[in-house]
Protein backbone atom coordinates (compact mmCIF):
# COMPACT_ATOMS: atom_id res chain seq x y z
CA UNK A 1 0.00 0.00 0.00
CA UNK A 2 2.77 2.16 0.71
CA UNK A 3 4.56 1.97 -2.58
CA UNK A 4 0.82 2.52 -4.21
CA UNK A 5 0.47 6.04 -2.28
CA UNK A 6 3.90 7.00 -2.47
CA UNK A 7 3.85 8.43 -5.86
CA UNK A 8 0.78 10.21 -5.32
CA UNK A 9 2.04 12.07 -2.08
CA UNK A 10 4.85 12.96 -4.17
CA UNK A 11 2.98 14.04 -6.73
CA UNK A 12 0.43 16.21 -3.62
CA UNK A 13 4.08 17.71 -2.54
CA UNK A 14 5.18 18.85 -6.02
CA UNK A 15 1.78 20.53 -6.96
CA UNK A 16 1.74 22.96 -3.80
CA UNK A 17 2.79 25.93 -5.66
CA UNK A 18 2.87 27.52 -9.40
CA UNK A 19 -0.37 29.95 -10.26
CA UNK A 20 -1.11 29.05 -14.02
CA UNK A 21 -2.49 31.84 -16.29
CA UNK A 22 -3.22 31.40 -20.00
CA UNK A 23 0.07 33.17 -20.88
CA UNK A 24 2.03 31.00 -18.09
CA UNK A 25 1.21 27.48 -19.41
CA UNK A 26 4.35 27.45 -20.37
CA UNK A 27 6.16 28.13 -17.13
CA UNK A 28 8.85 25.89 -15.82
CA UNK A 29 7.18 24.87 -12.90
CA UNK A 30 3.97 24.14 -14.88
CA UNK A 31 5.81 22.11 -17.06
CA UNK A 32 7.71 19.95 -14.11
CA UNK A 33 4.19 19.08 -12.67
CA UNK A 34 2.31 18.21 -16.01
CA UNK A 35 5.04 16.15 -16.51
CA UNK A 36 5.15 14.39 -13.33
CA UNK A 37 1.24 13.89 -13.56
CA UNK A 38 2.11 12.19 -17.10
CA UNK A 39 5.11 10.09 -16.00
CA UNK A 40 3.06 8.84 -12.99
CA UNK A 41 1.22 6.24 -15.06
CA UNK A 42 4.50 4.64 -16.14
CA UNK A 43 5.40 3.89 -12.45
CA UNK A 44 2.25 1.06 -12.41
CA UNK A 45 2.96 -2.90 -13.61
CA UNK A 46 1.48 -3.96 -16.96
CA UNK A 47 -2.49 -5.44 -16.66
CA UNK A 48 -2.94 -9.37 -16.98
CA UNK A 49 -6.28 -8.43 -18.05
CA UNK A 50 -6.88 -8.75 -21.76
CA UNK A 51 -6.82 -5.27 -23.56
CA UNK A 52 -10.14 -3.32 -23.77
CA UNK A 53 -11.15 -2.15 -27.59
CA UNK A 54 -9.36 0.88 -29.01
CA UNK A 55 -12.49 2.97 -29.31
CA UNK A 56 -14.96 2.44 -26.44
CA UNK A 57 -18.05 4.95 -26.08
CA UNK A 58 -20.19 3.79 -22.58
CA UNK A 59 -23.39 5.15 -21.83
CA UNK A 60 -22.30 5.27 -18.56
CA UNK A 61 -20.17 8.25 -19.37
CA UNK A 62 -22.08 10.18 -22.14
CA UNK A 63 -24.53 10.19 -19.32
CA UNK A 64 -23.10 12.31 -16.12
CA UNK A 65 -20.87 14.18 -19.17
CA UNK A 66 -24.27 15.48 -20.33
CA UNK A 67 -25.54 16.80 -16.86
CA UNK A 68 -22.23 17.88 -15.58
CA UNK A 69 -22.42 20.09 -18.12
CA UNK A 70 -25.59 21.30 -18.23
CA UNK A 71 -24.95 21.92 -14.38
CA UNK A 72 -21.83 23.80 -15.13
CA UNK A 73 -23.50 25.38 -18.43
CA UNK A 74 -26.01 27.05 -16.09
CA UNK A 75 -23.66 27.80 -13.47
CA UNK A 76 -21.28 29.97 -15.57
CA UNK A 77 -24.55 31.92 -16.97
CA UNK A 78 -24.76 33.37 -13.43
CA UNK A 79 -21.65 33.23 -12.39
CA UNK A 80 -19.16 35.41 -14.23
CA UNK A 81 -15.53 34.04 -12.48
CA UNK A 82 -16.72 30.61 -13.59
CA UNK A 83 -17.23 31.50 -17.81
CA UNK A 84 -12.79 33.34 -16.58
CA UNK A 85 -12.33 29.58 -15.84
CA UNK A 86 -13.50 28.28 -18.57
CA UNK A 87 -9.97 28.02 -20.50
CA UNK A 88 -8.67 26.15 -17.89
CA UNK A 89 -11.04 23.33 -17.88
CA UNK A 90 -10.99 22.30 -21.38
CA UNK A 91 -6.82 22.68 -20.65
CA UNK A 92 -7.98 19.74 -17.91
CA UNK A 93 -9.44 18.18 -20.42
CA UNK A 94 -6.69 17.62 -23.05
CA UNK A 95 -4.42 16.86 -19.68
CA UNK A 96 -6.75 14.20 -18.74
CA UNK A 97 -6.83 12.84 -22.19
CA UNK A 98 -3.12 12.58 -22.25
CA UNK A 99 -2.22 11.04 -18.95
CA UNK A 100 -5.27 8.71 -19.71
CA UNK A 101 -3.86 7.45 -22.65
CA UNK A 102 -0.22 7.28 -21.43
CA UNK A 103 -2.10 4.87 -18.02
CA UNK A 104 -3.58 3.07 -21.30
CA UNK A 105 -0.60 1.80 -22.99
CA UNK A 106 1.19 1.20 -19.54
CA UNK A 107 -1.15 -1.42 -18.09
CA UNK A 108 -2.52 -2.61 -21.68
CA UNK A 109 0.54 -2.21 -24.64
CA UNK A 110 -2.14 0.14 -26.03
CA UNK A 111 -4.32 3.83 -25.77
CA UNK A 112 -8.01 3.80 -25.50
CA UNK A 113 -10.46 6.53 -26.70
CA UNK A 114 -13.42 6.55 -24.13
CA UNK A 115 -14.91 9.33 -22.55
CA UNK A 116 -13.98 8.53 -18.76
CA UNK A 117 -11.73 11.44 -18.26
CA UNK A 118 -14.42 13.54 -19.12
CA UNK A 119 -16.85 12.95 -16.38
CA UNK A 120 -13.46 12.95 -13.79
CA UNK A 121 -12.70 16.27 -15.39
CA UNK A 122 -15.81 17.99 -15.06
CA UNK A 123 -17.19 16.27 -11.47
CA UNK A 124 -14.07 18.10 -10.24
CA UNK A 125 -14.50 21.49 -11.47
CA UNK A 126 -18.00 21.01 -9.93
CA UNK A 127 -16.64 21.08 -6.38
CA UNK A 128 -13.15 22.19 -6.20
CA UNK A 129 -11.37 25.55 -8.53
CA UNK A 130 -8.26 26.94 -7.13
CA UNK A 131 -8.23 30.82 -7.59
CA UNK A 132 -5.63 31.53 -8.92
CA UNK A 133 -5.51 28.46 -10.92
CA UNK A 134 -2.83 26.10 -9.51
CA UNK A 135 -0.92 23.43 -10.18
CA UNK A 136 -2.93 21.25 -7.87
CA UNK A 137 -5.74 21.09 -10.06
CA UNK A 138 -3.22 19.11 -12.30
CA UNK A 139 -2.47 16.80 -9.52
CA UNK A 140 -6.01 15.85 -8.86
CA UNK A 141 -6.61 15.23 -12.36
CA UNK A 142 -3.80 12.41 -12.36
CA UNK A 143 -4.70 11.21 -9.57
CA UNK A 144 -8.09 10.51 -10.15
CA UNK A 145 -7.60 9.25 -13.71
CA UNK A 146 -4.85 6.68 -11.95
CA UNK A 147 -6.55 6.09 -8.91
CA UNK A 148 -8.95 3.76 -11.03
CA UNK A 149 -5.93 1.49 -11.97
CA UNK A 150 -4.01 1.66 -8.75
CA UNK A 151 -6.96 0.74 -6.50
CA UNK A 152 -8.96 -2.16 -7.60
CA UNK A 153 -11.16 -5.04 -6.11
CA UNK A 154 -12.64 -7.53 -7.96
CA UNK A 155 -11.96 -5.89 -11.24
CA UNK A 156 -13.85 -2.55 -9.95
CA UNK A 157 -11.98 0.36 -9.05
CA UNK A 158 -12.35 0.83 -5.25
CA UNK A 159 -12.73 4.96 -5.14
CA UNK A 160 -14.92 7.42 -7.11
CA UNK A 161 -11.96 9.07 -9.06
CA UNK A 162 -12.74 12.66 -8.21
CA UNK A 163 -13.97 11.70 -4.69
CA UNK A 164 -10.40 10.02 -3.88
CA UNK A 165 -8.34 12.80 -5.44
CA UNK A 166 -9.92 16.13 -4.12
CA UNK A 167 -9.75 14.34 -0.61
CA UNK A 168 -6.09 13.83 -0.68
CA UNK A 169 -5.12 17.31 -2.68
CA UNK A 170 -7.55 18.87 -0.22
CA UNK A 171 -6.23 17.14 3.15
CA UNK A 172 -2.42 18.56 1.54
CA UNK A 173 -3.65 21.40 0.92
CA UNK A 174 -4.90 22.03 4.32
CA UNK A 175 -1.91 21.31 5.82
CA UNK A 176 0.55 22.88 3.39
CA UNK A 177 -1.50 25.95 2.09
CA UNK A 178 -4.13 27.09 4.16
CA UNK A 179 -4.57 30.23 2.84
CA UNK A 180 -5.55 28.53 -0.55
CA UNK A 181 -9.01 27.41 -0.79
CA UNK A 182 -10.59 25.08 -3.92
CA UNK A 183 -13.89 25.87 -2.04
CA UNK A 184 -16.35 26.54 -4.59
CA UNK A 185 -20.04 25.61 -2.68
CA UNK A 186 -21.04 28.63 -2.10
CA UNK A 187 -20.71 29.92 -5.30
CA UNK A 188 -22.76 26.56 -7.15
CA UNK A 189 -25.64 29.51 -5.05
CA UNK A 190 -25.41 31.96 -7.68
CA UNK A 191 -27.67 29.75 -9.66
CA UNK A 192 -31.52 31.20 -8.21
CA UNK A 193 -32.43 27.26 -9.00
CA UNK A 194 -29.59 25.26 -8.94
CA UNK A 195 -31.37 23.01 -6.18
CA UNK A 196 -33.99 22.33 -8.70
CA UNK A 197 -32.03 21.83 -11.50
CA UNK A 198 -29.45 19.01 -9.31
CA UNK A 199 -33.16 17.70 -8.18
CA UNK A 200 -34.23 17.19 -12.22
CA UNK A 201 -30.68 15.68 -13.14
CA UNK A 202 -30.31 13.64 -10.33
CA UNK A 203 -33.66 11.48 -11.40
CA UNK A 204 -33.07 12.01 -14.61
CA UNK A 205 -29.88 9.13 -13.19
CA UNK A 206 -32.27 7.48 -10.84
CA UNK A 207 -34.19 6.44 -13.62
CA UNK A 208 -31.65 4.79 -15.73
CA UNK A 209 -29.45 3.80 -12.75
CA UNK A 210 -31.47 1.80 -9.47
CA UNK A 211 -29.20 4.43 -6.80
CA UNK A 212 -32.21 6.38 -5.31
CA UNK A 213 -31.80 4.25 -2.58
CA UNK A 214 -28.15 5.60 -1.56
CA UNK A 215 -29.72 9.52 -2.11
CA UNK A 216 -32.71 8.75 0.45
CA UNK A 217 -30.79 7.05 2.92
CA UNK A 218 -28.56 9.91 2.55
CA UNK A 219 -31.14 12.53 2.79
CA UNK A 220 -32.51 10.81 5.81
CA UNK A 221 -29.58 10.23 7.95
CA UNK A 222 -28.12 14.24 7.13
CA UNK A 223 -32.07 15.79 8.03
CA UNK A 224 -31.89 13.54 11.14
CA UNK A 225 -28.69 15.30 12.03
CA UNK A 226 -29.81 18.90 11.39
CA UNK A 227 -28.12 18.92 7.88
CA UNK A 228 -28.94 20.96 4.75
CA UNK A 229 -30.57 18.67 2.30
CA UNK A 230 -31.06 21.45 -0.12
CA UNK A 231 -28.11 23.50 -0.22
CA UNK A 232 -26.42 22.81 -3.92
CA UNK A 233 -23.38 21.44 -2.68
CA UNK A 234 -24.69 19.06 -0.23
CA UNK A 235 -27.19 17.79 -2.73
CA UNK A 236 -24.55 17.28 -5.15
CA UNK A 237 -22.52 14.77 -3.05
CA UNK A 238 -25.36 12.88 -2.36
CA UNK A 239 -26.86 12.62 -5.63
CA UNK A 240 -24.48 12.90 -8.11
CA UNK A 241 -21.35 12.18 -6.70
CA UNK A 242 -21.75 9.44 -3.87
CA UNK A 243 -24.09 7.44 -7.01
CA UNK A 244 -21.13 6.17 -9.22
CA UNK A 245 -22.55 2.90 -10.41
CA UNK A 246 -18.69 1.58 -10.47
CA UNK A 247 -17.78 1.99 -6.17
CA UNK A 248 -21.56 2.17 -5.16
CA UNK A 249 -23.16 -1.44 -3.80
CA UNK A 250 -25.12 -3.77 -6.62
CA UNK A 251 -27.71 -4.65 -3.63
CA UNK A 252 -30.54 -2.89 -2.79
CA UNK A 253 -30.42 -3.25 0.94
CA UNK A 254 -26.56 -2.37 0.59
CA UNK A 255 -27.48 0.69 -0.95
CA UNK A 256 -29.34 1.96 1.80
CA UNK A 257 -26.26 1.04 4.70
CA UNK A 258 -23.97 3.09 2.20
CA UNK A 259 -26.31 6.03 1.52
CA UNK A 260 -26.44 5.83 5.42
CA UNK A 261 -22.84 5.78 5.66
CA UNK A 262 -22.84 9.01 3.53
CA UNK A 263 -25.09 10.73 5.71
CA UNK A 264 -23.24 10.23 8.61
CA UNK A 265 -20.05 10.43 7.16
CA UNK A 266 -20.61 14.25 5.88
CA UNK A 267 -22.08 15.32 9.65
CA UNK A 268 -18.91 13.81 11.21
CA UNK A 269 -16.22 14.79 9.09
CA UNK A 270 -17.92 17.95 9.02
CA UNK A 271 -18.13 18.53 12.94
CA UNK A 272 -14.69 17.38 13.49
CA UNK A 273 -12.99 19.68 10.84
CA UNK A 274 -14.87 22.51 12.11
CA UNK A 275 -13.94 21.62 15.82
CA UNK A 276 -10.61 21.36 14.51
CA UNK A 277 -10.26 25.02 13.31
CA UNK A 278 -10.43 24.32 9.25
CA UNK A 279 -12.62 24.87 6.16
CA UNK A 280 -15.55 21.67 6.76
CA UNK A 281 -15.28 22.03 2.61
CA UNK A 282 -12.88 18.74 1.76
CA UNK A 283 -15.01 16.57 4.59
CA UNK A 284 -18.00 16.87 2.06
CA UNK A 285 -15.96 15.29 0.19
CA UNK A 286 -14.25 13.02 2.13
CA UNK A 287 -17.10 10.83 2.86
CA UNK A 288 -18.03 9.63 -0.29
CA UNK A 289 -13.98 7.53 -0.50
CA UNK A 290 -14.70 6.32 3.24
CA UNK A 291 -18.40 4.91 1.68
CA UNK A 292 -16.65 3.60 -1.10
CA UNK A 293 -14.52 1.21 0.78
CA UNK A 294 -17.13 0.09 2.74
CA UNK A 295 -19.25 -1.15 -0.12
CA UNK A 296 -18.13 -5.31 0.40
CA UNK A 297 -19.69 -5.18 3.75
CA UNK A 298 -22.85 -3.33 2.97
CA UNK A 299 -23.27 -5.90 0.44
CA UNK A 300 -22.76 -8.91 2.63
CA UNK A 301 -25.42 -7.17 4.76
CA UNK A 302 -27.76 -7.52 1.96
CA UNK A 303 -26.97 -11.17 1.85
CA UNK A 304 -28.18 -11.95 5.59
CA UNK A 305 -31.47 -10.22 4.86
CA UNK A 306 -33.18 -11.58 1.82
CA UNK A 307 -36.68 -10.60 2.08
CA UNK A 308 -35.55 -6.79 2.84
CA UNK A 309 -33.89 -7.29 -0.30
CA UNK A 310 -37.10 -8.74 -1.90
CA UNK A 311 -38.57 -5.76 -0.86
CA UNK A 312 -36.30 -2.81 -1.78
CA UNK A 313 -36.08 -4.68 -4.99
CA UNK A 314 -35.29 -2.32 -8.54
CA UNK A 315 -38.63 -3.23 -9.86
CA UNK A 316 -39.76 -0.37 -7.08
CA UNK A 317 -37.50 1.99 -8.11
CA UNK A 318 -39.90 4.35 -9.82
CA UNK A 319 -41.67 4.24 -5.82
CA UNK A 320 -38.02 4.81 -4.37
CA UNK A 321 -37.59 8.03 -7.16
CA UNK A 322 -41.18 9.63 -6.34
CA UNK A 323 -40.02 9.25 -2.61
CA UNK A 324 -36.67 11.17 -3.09
CA UNK A 325 -38.51 13.80 -5.07
CA UNK A 326 -41.32 14.14 -2.48
CA UNK A 327 -38.31 14.56 0.47
CA UNK A 328 -35.96 17.63 -1.43
CA UNK A 329 -38.92 19.20 -2.93
CA UNK A 330 -41.26 19.33 0.57
CA UNK A 331 -37.80 20.19 2.20
CA UNK A 332 -37.45 23.02 0.10
CA UNK A 333 -40.82 24.08 0.77
CA UNK A 334 -40.41 24.38 4.33
CA UNK A 335 -37.22 25.73 4.53
CA UNK A 336 -37.21 28.13 1.38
Amino acid sequence: MIRRVLPIALLLLAGCTGAISPRALLDPHVITIATLGLLFPLLLPRSKEPPPPRVQFKITHALPVTLQLIILIYWAIHYTPLRDYAWFIGFQVVYAYAVDALLGWRRHGRAQLTLAPLPVVLSTNLFVQFAPQTTLQLVIIAAAIVSKELFRRDGRHIFNPSAIAITLVGFVNLIFLPHLSGDVAGALESGPLMPFLILALALVVQSRVPVALISISAATVMMLLQFSVTWPANLLVFTLLATDPATTPRTAVGRVVYGGLIGGLFAALTISMNYAGVTDFYGKVACVPIANLLVPAADALARRLPQLEAALAPTRNRWHIALFAAIILARAWLNP
